[in-house]
């Protein structure tokens, strides 16, 4: 195998392992009660499934970038269900079921959105790379299936469930780390495409998600924190896998790596932000 298979090959497992532990943290009862929150699902759709994808379009009409960097954008602009939002979401005191419950309808609608924008897309693909029904098949076995495994193992097997979700995690966070590692010595030669164009983009693109989620969340302050991390982490493990398999021998997954690197710093300054806004108000209540 070559650095290029390793890559593919890791990256396969970060999903794999990735949707498995989505599946094995939400309960049923958790995504019914997600269901009859009507206002924030409501609010959680517009923001990823309309708003974010209309901000990258308008980005690559407006910015001038490489035509990899393009296709990256428009693609994580429609894959909502960043996994990394777990990260940050546990953080937020009371919304941990949410978020996880959040995660995994976002995940469901990236299966559909993700694939139909790739075969609408208007940009440069491999020839070949792209044999329409099978490749989409493939994707969607590749992530809905570990979810749906996990899913039932959740609902008819409780126990082991609860076992194999930290070593799903740890599995997942592991391959994709591996996966980035090797992806970049890969392509080292090809990082030329992150020129300032693309980088203001995604840098607009992030703080841009980040607002919508913000200004979306209601009147409560942790729904928008809560929203604005849902809607600005972008589901790039789906996006990398897509950019491995449908255009190999360009730089569009050095592009989805270059947005993993903008997106998490913002992130987790909210994230302490509000962490510590908590431990003031902890404070002041047992003065």
């Amino acid at each position: 195998m070559d650095a290029f298979d390793w890559t593919l090959a890791l990256e396969l497992v970060f999903v794999v392992t990735a949707m498995l532990y989505v599946g094995l943290s939400v309960t049923w009862a958790q995504l019914t009660a997600l269901l009859r929150e009507r206002r924030l699902l409501a609010r959680a759709l517009l923001a990823n499934v309309v708003l974010a994808p209309a901000l990258a379009v308008l980005l690559v009409a407006l910015i001038p970038m490489a035509p990899d960097a393009q296709v990256a954008l428009l693609l994580l602009g429609v894959a909502p269900g960043g996994l990394n939002v777990l990260q940050f979401t546990t953080r937020i005191g009371g919304r941990l079921a949410q978020a996880a419950t959040l995660l995994f309808a976002l995940t469901l609608v990236a299966l559909v959105t993700t694939p139909l924008a790739v075969l609408a897309m208007p940009l440069p693909r491999a020839p070949g790379a792209l044999g329409a029904a099978e490749h989409i098949l493939a994707f969607l076995l590749a992530a809905a299936l570990p979810i749906a495994v996990g899913a039932w193992l959740r609902r008819h097997r409780p126990d082991r469930a609860r076992r194999l979700a930290r070593p799903a995690n740890l599995v997942s966070a592991l391959a994709f780390v591996a996966a980035t590692v090797v992806g970049s010595a890969l392509k080292r030669e090809a990082v030329g495409v992150i020129d300032g164009g693309a980088l203001v983009a995604f840098a607009v693109f992030v703080a841009g998600t980040l607002l919508i989620g913000w200004l979306l969340g209601g009147p409560a302050r942790a729904d928008r924190q809560l929203l604005a991390t849902t809607t600005s982490i972008r589901n790039a493990g789906l996006c990398l896998l897509f950019a491995l398999t449908l255009y190999p021998g360009t730089a569009v997954d050095v592009a989805v790596l270059a947005f993993i690197f903008l997106m998490i710093p913002p992130n987790a300054v909210l994230t302490l932000s509000g962490l510590v806004r908590e431990r003031r108000r902890a404070r002041r209540g047992h003065a």
